[in-house]
């Protein structure tokens, strides 16, 4: 018989025993418990406590369990096991602390007799986690190497398994790896950013992974970026400019901080422009992605680079061909000048040969338009808005109408029949490459116009 009482330290005091009783009731018949054990878990997690009573032992019972200080815990759950004349009471410790450390006991009283267990300890872990942060052993562009510097830890061991955890600082987003040895390289990193790598430890059961440990701060290195692709140039050409638009590399590599175009004739049908040309070229801004390149030749090839750079270097090169648009040819006339002689059916003019601009002269056209007033010659050359296009024989101008002025062209000549200024008749009735010279009317009054073309690559000018 074990009597049990708590003394003060502060006064005396002392155990009085009156009246006991011994009854004689059959040992099957008093409830008593199984063996309590000790419970161990991680702190955060539920501690339970498995009380089984055998004997007369029923549901109507109170059942509790007592802290060491005297605090009384009600069960959880009650199990009754009728065949094997047992009955099962659960008590749980919801989230247990550090601070709910102790001894407990079960404790039943029936009609026949009380019911105490011996005192199991509850002991409550608490996960481990490093004191000190990761070692950086070596950095590159896309990776970091580091020491997990797991020697020292604040918590509960033992250490059944390590984490690195990591992400971009400027991200919320982490990754989780597990690492089987005290050094780790972190791969597929992206260059020129900063990092923060922290270590997690874990020790045996359920809640046994402790917080991160101090993070590793540390930066990737710089590199050279990657190339523009070069289906990202996009241009749009003119006779003397090139409008050039790019985007960034897809891998940057860092923090771009400019882009460098180069550019050089490579290839031109007209002579007087310097094929290979030298090679220029142009700093853009980071956040330039276009270039507006100006004072080009017409009718003239480019090679056409674009690359980007970082505070690494210059990464791969990007390149592309760019022919500018021809332009119209040009004449040498100072003013309009006057015909060299007359007669009531022809016109005598000096023709000029004119200078093609990114083309050489592919044909002349000799147009006539009729027109109140006195006779005029007039040189022209061919535009986009003073040109006379389409040719037309002198009944197809007789049919127009609609406000165009009638006009035809009298004589197509070659390149060749006019290497130097050349007197030309208009009216001649003599047929010129399919053209009729019809003789004027001299009734009419007439508009002599002398206008040259140009054809690179089925492009008119």
């Amino acid at each position: 018989v074990v009597f049990e009482a708590t003394v003060s330290a502060e006064q005396k005091g002392y155990i009085g025993l009156d009246d006991i009783v011994l009854l004689n009731y059959p040992c099957y018949k008093v409830p008593h418990f199984t063996r309590l054990g000790d419970v161990e878990v991680n702190a955060g997690q539920n501690a339970t406590f498995q009380c089984v009573a055998t004997g007369r032992a029923a549901k109507t019972d109170p059942f509790t369990m007592e802290r060491r200080n005297g605090v009384l815990m009600t069960p959880h759950s009650l199990t009754s096991l009728v065949g094997e004349r047992r009955l099962v009471a659960w008590f749980q410790v919801g989230g247990a602390q550090r601070g709910e450390q102790d001894l407990y006991r079960c404790i039943t009283q029936s009609s026949y007799g009380a019911a105490v267990s011996n005192f199991a300890e509850l002991i409550v872990r608490v996960p481990p986690s490093p004191i000190a942060p990761p070692q950086l052993l070596r950095s590159g562009p896309t990776y970091l190497i580091i020491q997990l510097n797991t020697n020292s830890i604040v918590g509960d061991g033992p250490v059944i398994r390590r984490e690195i955890v990591y992400r971009a600082s400027h991200s919320p987003w982490s990754e989780t790896h597990g690492v089987n040895a005290l050094t780790y390289k972190v791969w597929h990193l992206e260059p020129d950013t900063e990092y923060r790598i922290s270590v997690l430890l874990t020790r045996p059961g359920e809640g046994g992974t402790g917080p991160p440990g101090p993070p590793l701060v540390s930066r990737t290195k710089c590199a050279v970026p990657g190339g523009i692709a070069p289906e990202s140039l996009t241009f749009t050409p003119l006779d003397d400019m090139i409008f050039l638009k790019w985007e960034e590399p897809v891998e940057p590599n860092g923090l771009i901080t400019q882009y460098e175009i180069s550019y050089q004739s490579i290839e031109s049908f007209d002579p007087s422009v310097n094929v290979p040309g030298p090679r220029r070229t142009v700093s853009k801004l980071k956040n330039e992605t276009y270039h507006m390149f100006s004072g080009l030749h017409p009718g003239t090839t480019y090679l056409v680079s674009v690359r980007a750079r970082t505070a690494k270097g210059f990464g791969q090169t990007a390149l592309t061909e760019i022919t500018t648009n021809i332009s119209a040819p040009a004449f040498d006339y100072d003013d309009i000048p006057s015909p060299l002689s007359e007669s009531e059916s022809t016109i005598t003019v000096l023709l000029r040969p004119a200078l093609g601009r990114g083309a050489p002269v592919s044909t002349y056209h000799v147009v006539v338009v009729e027109e109140d007033g006195s006779r005029q010659v007039k040189r022209r050359e061919l535009g986009h808005q003073d040109c006379f296009p389409s040719p037309s024989s002198q009944g197809e101008a007789q049919g127009r109408s609609g406000g165009v002025p009638p006009h035809y062209y009298t004589a197509e000549l070659p390149p060749s029949s006019l290497p130097e200024a050349t007197p030309f008749t208009v009216g001649d009735n003599h047929t010129y490459n399919g053209y009729w010279n019809t003789p004027l009317d001299p009734s009419k009054n007439y508009l002599i116009y002398f206008q040259a073309a140009s054809n690179f690559r089925g492009v008119s000018g």
